[in-house]
């Protein structure tokens, strides 16, 4: 008898642990709606008012605008970046991006990253800094911020040293943070495509698709408006 309760103790245990490691996969791979993963696709009428507070690569008159609310420590804003940047070689004339700070306050490296990428800026390099903090994410907390600038091409590193020293708040970082809380945001990365806001990033042959759908012409969502269509950034 005693056998007979060991192992149905033993079993019980073990689907536990299985129950446990199923909703962990799920909260990690299929986030809930107060993660701020799952949201509703829909139109946002004024999201050229984002745009003053995120950065800029591309023709500010380009056909196709994507704005992205990001977080350089999250791992799906990584994954998203993939399809960014695939978007961007494919279509480098007509894209456009626009990248918002929202550094999550459940990130330690978060903040410091923005600020990383808020000081390459003023070598010109915002962007390579961008793409190379997301290649090196998980070395986030282990190298030093100079290590990520001379991987980004930074050649005056004195100078990028003596900005991340200055641990003040930088002004994009602050007004990314406060347009992020005009749409509720908890999760990230939120993305727009000329107005139109992802429930779920989309990957990459889904944007590549979307944008050749704008660029023909045609919309690429049954409820993406027609008059903007031809919406360019302003």
């Amino acid at each position: 008898m005693r056998d007979f309760w060991e192992k149905a103790a033993s079993a019980v245990l073990g689907l536990a642990a299985v129950a446990m490691a199923v909703a962990l996969v799920h909260r990690e791979f299929f986030p809930t709606k107060n993660q701020g993963q799952v949201r509703k696709s829909a139109f946002v009428a004024d999201w050229r008012n984002i745009l003053p507070a995120g950065r800029l690569s591309g023709s500010p008159v380009a056909p196709i605008t994507i704005v992205e609310f990001t977080d350089l420590q999250c791992p799906f804003c990584r994954r998203f970046n993939a399809a960014l940047r695939a978007a961007r070689k494919k279509f480098p004339e007509e894209v456009s991006v626009v990248v918002v700070h929202f550094p999550l306050s459940g990130h330690a490296q978060a903040q410091p990253a923005a600020r990383a990428v808020e000081c390459a800026d003023a070598s010109g390099k915002f962007f390579e800094t961008l793409d190379f903090i997301f290649e090196a994410q998980d070395s986030l907390g282990r190298k030093p911020w100079t290590w990520f600038a001379n991987g980004s091409g930074i050649r005056d590193t004195l100078r990028f040293a003596h900005c991340m020293a200055d641990t003040t708040a930088r002004s994009m970082v602050t007004a990314g943070l406060a347009m992020g809380r005009r749409f509720d945001l908890v999760g990230t990365p939120l993305v727009l495509l000329n107005g139109w806001r992802y429930g779920v990033a989309p990957s990459d042959t889904e944007l590549v698709r979307a944008i050749g759908d704008l660029l023909g012409g045609r919309k690429p969502y049954k409820d993406f408006p027609t008059s903007a269509l031809g919406v360019r950034a302003q």
